[in-house]
């Protein structure tokens, strides 16, 4: 993947974005793993992944993020299959995710 300004202000928006809601650090981590996976992105993977321990991820957390298997969390789940969709969609999200 090759890193172009347009993508790095997109990412530098989105994160000034997520920490203005009200989400833990692991949430955020949870977004942006899940994000760096659907994107393909290599370094955004391991960077994520680096700091998701340190933001207190378990492994099975962080893979689950990442592939959309099961993590044992509910609500982590829910987001990451949410910000899934609304990758693979482009923003239409539909009712019954």
């Amino acid at each position: 993947m090759t890193v172009v300004p347009q993508y790095l202000r997109s990412c530098a928006a989105m994160d000034a974005g997520l920490h203005k809601a009200s989400l833990s650090i692991k949430e955020i981590e949870i977004i942006k793993l899940t994000v760096s996976q659907e994107s393909g992105c290599d370094y955004c993977l391991a960077a994520h992944t680096m700091i998701s321990k340190g933001a207190g991820l378990a492994e099975v957390e962080i893979l689950a993020a990442r592939h959309g298997t099961p993590s044992g969390s509910t609500k982590s789940d829910a987001l990451s299959k949410f910000v899934r969709s609304a990758v693979r969609t482009t923003g239409t999200v539909p009712a019954n995710v």
